[in-house]
């Protein structure tokens, strides 16, 4: 069970970089294919593995490695013309807009058309990220026009001007819930820092407030705790499923329970972390065994957000979510050690962090722990300001104040390290976990050998009594931890 765990958490993490990082490796399906097969039959001819797991796995990992091809393929933008000609771009918004801190909005747009300077209509295909000014937020599901221009790096449309074109039902509706949410923390929550922390850990929503909280977090190695994600999401999934079973019973309350958290993700967007907690939620209620329900809960989401969200693989809100939780479920094949999580999580998510910002924080090996505490406190303060004033909003505010400055304790810590110091990292990781490793089995092997191989013998008190007398002389008792053997053996 421990070498499938961390075979198949290695190949979803192997695959996860690929796919974001959009390797060319992934267009080569045949040579895959073969590679793939070779190393299954050397499996099964030299080290004699069961025949069926072996093929089961390695035919699961293709078909990873084609749905992540497929992906990328209809992730990358292709406007059928040289793109230093694009003028104007038209398409449908993946994900509601982001703020910025030039006050501009970030959004990601599947592309359906574009025009080149003279006017050229081609159709396009792919996803692209684009920079526009306006102080709305622009609601996913959206037709949008923009006019202006690739960037230098080609991976940027910078917008001159755009117009927003129809949106669905489900769209206006969303628009009004969050506007109104929105209009409530506003007037429920008098401190700035307070309401646009609510704003971000509910909504999703930045502010200009929230940047000086973003920097703090940032430089705490803490990043993750603002953003939308999985663990935000479990507060829901437990409140919701709590609340569930005090009147249907633990079995439907969470099956009814997780309907409150799939609203909630319609509420605010389909963004990728989201999406990959609850879909991981929806198949561990499925009956698997309980050593398979996370490995298989993380393989089968994993392929199910590529098939059906290929267009959001290539962003690195996805990367890092499946990074984080695969070294997650990684830990438990690996004996137990002070920090475990947060020193798994850090390791998986450390080069998207290179890759990103050229470096990676280790500060956050000791600071996420109280502030992911504190986070989920806040969390629960901030949903129970929604219909409430009074009290919690002054214990909102108070515990904002202390992660404040927690996270600013946090920044003076010099921890932010190059490509050299996580090399260093993984290597004392590694031994730290072979030495902890071994020394568990050499304890089991000395427990087995001091018992004789677990069977205990324990007598009982002698009788004094003479020969003769009534009663038996010397009693012993034997007792074993060996099963018992079945009827007939």
């Amino acid at each position: 069970m421990q070498r499938l765990i961390v075979g198949s958490t290695l190949s979803v993490l192997v695959s996860l970089y690929a796919v974001c990082l959009q390797s060319p490796l992934l267009s080569y399906p045949v040579a895959c294919a073969l590679l793939v097969g070779g190393i299954a039959m050397v499996l099964l001819v030299v080290y004699r593995t069961p025949v069926r797991s072996t093929l089961l796995s390695f035919s699961f990992l293709f078909l990873l490695y084609g749905l992540g091809g497929l992906a990328v393929a209809k992730s990358q933008p292709s406007y059928g013309f040289a793109p230093f000609r694009l003028s104007r771009i038209e398409g449908r918004l993946l994900e509601d807009s982001l703020l910025t801190r030039s006050h501009k909005q970030v959004v990601r747009l599947k592309l359906s058309a574009s025009w080149t300077q003279d006017g050229d209509v081609f159709g396009a295909r792919g996803v692209v990220s684009a920079l526009l000014k306006t102080d709305e937020l622009l609601i996913a599901g959206s037709d949008i026009l923009l006019e202006g221009r690739l960037s230098e790096t080609g991976d940027l449309f910078l917008c001159s001007s755009f117009q927003v074109g129809r949106l669905s039902k489900l769209g206006l509706k969303r628009r009004e819930l969050l506007a109104h949410l929105s209009w409530l923390l506003q007037h429920r929550i008098a401190d700035e820092a307070a309401r646009s922390l609510a704003l971000m850990l509910l909504l999703g929503q930045s502010t200009e407030a929230s940047f000086a909280l973003k920097d703090a977090s940032l430089g705490a190695g803490c990043a993750h705790l603002l953003a939308l994600s999985g663990m935000h999401l479990q507060v829901f999934l437990l409140l919701s499923s709590w609340f569930s079973s005090l009147f249907l019973g633990r079995y439907w309350g969470k099956r009814i329970g997780f309907l409150i958290p799939l609203g909630y993700v319609v509420l605010v967007g389909p963004k990728p972390s989201l999406v990959r907690a609850l879909l991981m939620h929806l198949i561990s209620l499925f009956p698997f065994s309980q050593e398979m329900r996370s490995l298989s809960s993380l393989l089968l989401a994993y392929a199910v957000q590529l098939w059906l969200f290929s267009c959001s693989v290539t962003s690195f809100a996805f990367l890092f979510s499946y990074a984080a939780i695969t070294l997650l479920i990684l830990g438990q094949a690996l004996p137990h050690f002070p920090l475990k999580t947060t020193a798994l999580a850090i390791l998986g998510t450390a080069p998207a962090s290179m890759i990103l910002t050229g470096s990676w924080n280790l500060a956050g090996l000791l600071f996420s722990y109280p502030a992911g505490l504190l986070i989920h406190l806040l969390m629960v303060l901030s949903l129970v300001c929604l219909p409430f004033g009074g009290v919690p909003v002054l214990l909102l505010t108070q515990c904002t104040h202390v992660l404040q400055t927690l996270l600013a304790l946090a920044s003076e810590v010099p921890f932010v390290f190059k490509a050299g110091a996580y090399c260093l990292y993984l290597l004392v990781l590694l031994t730290c976990i072979a030495i902890i490793g071994y020394a568990g089995q050499a304890l089991h092997k000395r427990r087995r050998y001091r018992n004789e191989l677990d069977l205990c013998l324990r007598f009982t008190e002698r009788n004094h009594s003479p020969f003769g007398s009534g009663g038996s002389g010397d009693e012993q008792e034997v007792w074993t931890e060996l099963p018992d053997l079945p009827p007939g053996a």
